[in-house]
């Protein structure tokens, strides 16, 4: 699994963007030892629509859960563990 490192700089390069984890439209959760990058405001922030995003990460190897929040203008992107939001839980 890639890194939220991997992600952002994958993000920042493609769309010209320095994007991180206190990025306005960027959220994070970890659940036991799996850890989340949560995107919000595709639209505004990246200029296209959330399947077209959705694919671009899948293709530079990330994982993304394409059935979370379904029909909103966001998306949830697997990354490697990290202490992220409730890794303490």
């Amino acid at each position: 699994m890639k890194s939220k490192k991997q992600l952002f700089l994958f993000l920042n390069k493609e769309f010209n963007k320095k994007l991180d984890l206190d990025s306005d439209g960027v959220t994070n959760e970890t659940y036991g030892n799996s850890s989340r990058i949560y995107l919000w405001g595709i639209k505004k922030i990246y200029g296209i629509p959330r399947k077209e995003l959705e694919n671009k990460i899948i293709d530079a190897g990330f994982k993304v859960n394409q059935n979370w929040n379904k029909g909103a203008d966001s998306t949830e992107v697997s990354v490697s563990y990290f202490k992220g939001w409730h890794w303490d839980e």
